[in-house]
């Protein structure tokens, strides 16, 4: 009788990590248009993707940090009113670079009301991912960028 408690504690035991493994918040990864969840400073702290014009092609994947100066990715902070500013860092600090609007539609963002602009955001515990892309296509050579960008929250 114990050892068939005992397997029955566990199959109860095995199906429940299952299910709590399973479920998930669905609406933490969703921004659904609600820009407040972006509110705040956003650090960069990991960038990879490639860039390819005709035969020629560049790809990285790094970690970002003050001692490589962000590598020319920058802070964003996201305000109320769906404003936001970018800092860059240089020589130790960081210096206002851009200012502007943004809008949100799902989890797609658009910069300055250009629908050309855009990113698609996903939000997940203190982290941002930014992910662009770009095609284009230059008399003949097809040109094409691809940026994924991991921001941590720093207020």
């Amino acid at each position: 009788m114990k050892k068939l408690n005992w397997l029955l504690m566990c199959v109860i035991l095995a199906i429940s990590t299952v299910f709590l493994v399973s479920c998930s918040d669905d609406d933490e990864d969703e921004l659904n248009g609600d820009p407040s969840k972006l509110y705040g400073m956003w650090e960069p702290v990991h960038a990879e993707g490639y860039e390819k014009y005709g035969d020629e092609e560049e790809s990285w994947n790094k970690d970002l940090n003050a001692a490589n100066d962000f590598g020319g990715y920058y802070r964003v902070e996201f305000l109320d009113g769906n404003t936001y500013k970018t800092y860059g860092y240089y020589s130790g600090s960081w210096t206002l670079e851009d200012r502007g609007t943004f809008t949100l539609k799902g989890n797609t963002m658009y910069l300055n009301g250009d629908t050309d602009v855009n990113g698609t955001v996903t939000i997940t515990n203190n982290q941002m991912v930014l992910e662009s892309a770009e095609q284009e296509n230059d008399n003949g050579e097809v040109y094409i960028y691809r940026d994924r960008v991991t921001y941590r929250k720093v207020n």
